[in-house]
C-alpha cells in the first residue's frame, strides 16, 4: 500500500513536471509564433509599399514612352520634311535650271528645318517654366475678379471708390506687362 502511495505520488509529480514543461513548450511556439506573425505583417507592410512603387514607376514610364513616341513622330515628320528637300535641292542640281537661285532657297529651308528642330527641344525645356508663368497670371486674374466682385457688392464711398478704380487700373497695367513678358521671353513675372 505504501509503495502504491509512492508511486501514485510519483507519477503526479512526473506528469506535473510534463505539464510545466508542455506549459513552457507551448509559451515559446506562441512566442515564435507572434514573432513570425509579426515579421509577416512587416513583410506584408514592405511588400504593398514595393507595389505601390512599382505602380508609380510603371505609371512615370507610360508617361515617358507616350512623351517619347509623339516626339519621335515629330522628328520622324521632321525628317520625311527634310528628306523631301534634300531630293528637291538634289533634283534643283542635277537638272541645272536656276540652280544657284534654287539651291540658295534649299538651304535656307533646310536651315530653318534645323533651327526648327533645335526650337523643339529648347520649347520641350521651356513648357514647365511657361506652364508656371501662366499659373501666376491666371491667380492674378482671379484676385482681380475677386476685387472686383467685392467692389461691386459693397457700397464704396468716393474716396474708397477712387482706391479701387486707382488699384484696378496698376493691376490691369501690371497684368498686360506680365502677360507680355511671358510670351516674350522675359523673366518671372511676379507682383509684389
Amino acid at each position: 500500500m505504501k509503495n502504491q502511495s509512492l508511486n501514485l505520488f510519483q507519477r503526479r509529480d512526473e506528469m506535473d513536471e510534463l505539464e510545466e514543461f508542455q506549459q513552457q513548450e507551448l509559451s515559446k511556439v506562441k512566442h515564435m509564433l507572434l514573432k513570425k506573425e509579426e515579421s509577416l505583417e512587416k513583410m506584408e507592410q514592405e511588400l504593398e509599399a514595393r507595389t505601390r512603387e512599382l505602380s508609380h514607376t510603371q505609371e512615370e514610364l507610360r508617361t515617358s514612352s507616350q512623351r517619347s513616341s509623339d516626339l519621335s513622330q515629330k522628328l520622324e515628320e521632321l525628317q520625311r520634311h527634310y528628306s523631301t528637300l534634300e531630293e528637291q535641292r538634289d533634283h534643283v542640281t542635277a537638272s541645272k535650271m536656276g540652280a544657284e537661285n534654287k539651291l540658295a532657297a534649299l538651304e535656307q529651308k533646310e536651315q530653318e528645318l534645323q533651327a526648327c528642330i533645335q526650337q523643339l527641344s529648347i520649347d520641350l525645356q521651356k513648357v514647365t517654366a511657361e506652364t508656371q508663368e501662366k499659373e501666376k497670371l491666371i491667380t492674378h486674374l482671379q484676385e482681380k475678379v475677386t476685387s472686383l466682385e467685392r467692389r461691386l457688392e459693397q457700397n464704396l464711398s468716393g474716396e474708397e471708390y477712387v482706391q479701387e478704380l486707382l488699384k484696378e487700373v496698376t493691376s490691369s497695367l501690371w497684368a498686360s506687362q506680365c502677360w507680355e513678358g511671358s510670351f516674350g521671353g522675359g523673366g518671372d513675372c511676379i507682383k509684389s
